[in-house]
């Protein structure tokens, strides 16, 4: 948009605004959610790598699938740490310091 203003081109420094600014805004507040999930929130490199692993995986569809599947990848991980230790991280046994 600065390069358009730059070279004197104001009506497509204003359109390309507008669609940064509407366009692409809604799909960023109202597509993302629906993708990732609004409850636990998955760090955006991860969600990145997926959206990039998925495209050259399974072409435009693994952009939404791919981090899809990893969110739900780690709500099953949860789920299964959740089973296996139900009251949080494994406890190592404390050793004692006296002397018998």
């Amino acid at each position: 948009m600065i390069a358009f203003l730059v070279m004197g081109s104001y009506w497509k420094a204003l359109i390309l605004g507008v669609w940064s600014g509407v366009i692409v805004g809604s799909v960023d507040n109202v597509l993302r959610p629906l993708v990732v999930g609004a409850g636990r929130k998955q760090h955006p490199v991860v969600i990145a790598l997926a959206a990039i692993g998925g495209t050259f995986a399974f072409g435009a569809l693994g952009i939404i699938l791919d981090p899809l599947v990893i969110s739900l990848l780690a709500a099953l991980l949860r789920e299964i740490q959740k089973v296996i230790w139900p009251r949080g991280a494994p406890q190592t046994p404390q050793r004692s310091l006296e002397r018998v």
